[in-house]
């Protein structure tokens, strides 16, 4: 499917916002941007976002580097890969036509264990198991760092960002091979996942005039709900092409 240039744009000023969302918050951007990309094009998630997203994990992860909980990272990043692993054969039960569907009910859910969700502990099986779960909705729909993010809600800010930063770009390089193998990832995505990419350098690069100005907790207020707007939108769509 090609995208024209409106939409192209539309989609990289989406970028933009989330990833100065991100970089105040250490919330993860998938929350936020991917029920609005999958709202121009489901053809855009998972895999082209998580290509593109690569250039701001990758930047985060070297200026936050000594904030890194290393412990944690290295079970973390296994459970997310065997989450990835788990998608390639959930993908070959999953009707196309459901998509919209899909991304907006991950997305909400996301959201409902964002809010509900208030005391997940950062070690032992529970916070693996988060982690795998965390990787098939990540490799689904793009919106599985929320969960990553409530493992380590009780941390300093600068720790949340290098250690998501890290696992994120672990996961993303890590789907990204294995979808490409499995025949999940297509020449087209990969053209889309460039496109999209200066979005999230501008984000990282225009960041810093923003976070100093707002309080993080009232970021994450307007991300949920800006999530929970684009999951609503996503399961309306779906209805609406059904009729």
């Amino acid at each position: 499917m090609s995208l024209d240039l409106y939409s192209l744009l539309l989609a990289n000023g989406i970028i933009i916002l989330g990833s100065i969302f991100q970089m105040i918050s250490g919330i993860s951007v998938g929350i936020i941007i991917a029920p609005f990309l999958a709202l121009i094009s489901y053809t855009l998630i998972p895999a082209p976002v998580m290509m593109a997203s690569l250039v701001l994990t990758i930047m985060m992860s070297i200026k936050y580097r000594k904030f890194v909980d290393i412990k944690s990272v290295y079970m973390l990043s296994l459970g997310v890969s065997i989450g990835v692993i788990a998608t390639i054969f959930i993908l070959k039960f999953i009707d196309t036509s459901n998509l919209n569907l899909l991304f907006g009910v991950l997305t909400l859910l996301a959201v409902f264990i964002s809010i509900k969700i208030k005391n997940i502990h950062l070690r032992g099986k529970f916070a693996f198991s988060t982690a795998i779960i965390s990787g098939i909705m990540g490799s689904l729909a793009s919106v599985g760092g929320q969960l990553l993010s409530l493992l380590y809600q009780n941390h300093p800010l600068n720790t949340v960002k290098a250690s998501l930063s890290f696992i994120y770009t672990i996961f993303s390089l890590f789907m990204l091979i294995t979808f490409y193998y499995s025949g999940n990832l297509h020449q087209e995505q990969i053209i889309f996942g460039f496109y999209m990419m200066p979005g999230f350098i501008i984000g990282f690069l225009i960041s810093p005039f923003f976070v100093s100005k707002f309080n993080p907790n009232y970021i994450k207020i307007t991300i949920l709900f800006l999530a929970s707007f684009g999951g609503v939108m996503l399961i309306i769509k779906h209805f609406w092409q059904l009729a």
